[in-house]
């Protein structure tokens, strides 16, 4: 009986799972093309209007962004600036002034409105103000039961574009300009182009001098993020060819925050470098050089006296003068009962005159020493003074009678 060789019983074999698997491909899945999204990157981050300026570079456009202040002291004779908000940090009385005459000259301005609790100098000096909307009556009670044609015709308001016309264009444009404030001529100007929004003038189109100013009171159409729905990227391209297809435009929308460190890298490196040696010269100045350990010093022990002395300064400061009074007395008198004189308080005066007679004090300075208290500090003085004298003198004087006990008949 002959075997099978081994390939030919592994082909056998696989050949039905392999048959299974490409069934259930062909059959059980579908290839499917699915967008994700992946989030912007750093340029476009760094750039909210990104889009804008990929936009007006596709269409032919002259446009020069610039990212810093100083950048528009030069601007195009007869062409476009497009300013956006945020701009009080750099408008100067110099600058402002600047941006003034070449529009009255003949150039063409958009700018954005600064919110209106942010001073706008520019927009001050060309005569336009904001307007807050007025406070409104208090809301009705909603209803006890959500009405969802309400709902519905409400995110719409919110959501719709504003429609108007535009000088060189064939149709309406649909642009999304969502301000909660509005804009209003001061000088009424009689040519003056007005788009409103909910009520409130969002775009005012005027001649100053020889030139055009064109105030917006939101520009955010123009972001990376709405650019690309509804006419947003018909209008932008429109403000920035206004004052002529062949003429160039600046567009000034944000101020560019680099990173400090990058700042640091660009700028101050030999500052940065500088306070970095001086630095470690400081430190190599002020750290200590230890030199080999040497034999650790005994202990510091104090001597009873101090000890004392504390003691009696903590006391002072706690009030208790008669605590330490009282504790000299009894030295006192213990170097008196060594002598033969013994406090009895029956015959205090009697041994107190002992007492005076035999340490050359007198009785009364014996008695306020022994027998009064200290009310200052001046009397607690000279009561230790007398006792530290009696006691010395009762230490090497010689012995006296004792005062003779009171006897009851």
């Amino acid at each position: 009986m002959m075997r099978a060789h081994p390939r030919l019983r592994a082909a056998l074999l696989l050949t039905p799972l392999l048959a299974v698997l490409l069934y259930i491909a062909l059959n059980w899945y579908a290839l499917v093309d699915e967008e994700t999204r992946v989030g912007a990157k750093r340029e476009a981050i760094e750039n909210p209007y990104l889009a804008y300026s990929r936009l007006l570079a596709r269409m032919g456009t002259t446009a020069r962004f610039v990212r810093e202040p100083h950048e528009l002291g030069t601007l195009p004779a007869g062409g476009t600036v497009i300013l956006g908000p945020h701009r009080l940090l750099y408008m100067t009385p110099q600058r402002l002034r600047e941006i003034l005459e070449w529009t009255r000259a003949g150039g063409h301005l958009v700018v954005a409105a600064e919110v209106p609790f942010v001073n706008d100098p520019l927009l001050d000096a060309l005569g336009v103000e904001r307007v807050e909307p007025q406070a409104s009556a208090p809301a009705k009670p909603p209803p006890t039961r959500p009405d969802p044609a309400a709902i519905a015709r409400a995110a719409r308001q919110a959501a719709a574009p504003t429609t108007f016309d535009w000088p060189g264009e064939s149709r309406a444009l649909h642009v999304r300009i969502h301000s909660w404030f509005g804009l209003r001529d001061a000088r009424s100007r009689p040519d003056a182009l007005t788009v409103e929004q909910g009520g409130r003038a969002a775009i005012l189109r005027f001649a100053e001098g020889r030139g055009t100013v064109t105030a917006l009171s939101w520009m955010n159409f123009l972001s990376n993020a709405l650019i690309g729905q509804e006419d947003d990227a018909r209008f932008g391209w429109r403000l920035a060819t206004d004052a002529g297809a062949g003429m160039p435009a600046v567009l000034f929308l944000s101020v560019h925050t680099e990173p400090l460190v990058d700042w640091m890298r660009r700028v101050a490196m030999p500052v940065v470098w500088s306070a970095l040696l001086l630095v470690a010269l400081w430190l190599a100045r002020i750290i200590p050089r230890f030199g080999p350990p040497g034999p650790e010093p005994p202990p510091v022990r104090r001597s009873l006296l101090e000890h004392v002395v504390a003691a009696g300064r903590f006391l002072w400061s706690r009030d208790e003068r008669e605590f330490l009074l009282d504790a000299g007395r009894e030295r006192a008198w213990q170097a008196a009962r060594g002598r033969g004189i013994t406090r009895d308080p029956g015959a205090l005066g009697r041994s107190l005159t002992l007492l005076a007679s035999a340490t050359g004090v007198s009785e009364g300075e014996a008695r306020t020493a022994l027998a009064e208290p200290a009310p200052d500090a001046a009397s607690f003085v000279r009561a230790i003074a007398a006792l530290h004298r009696i006691e010395s003198r009762l230490a090497r004087g010689t012995s006296f009678p004792r005062a003779p006990e009171r006897t009851t008949t």
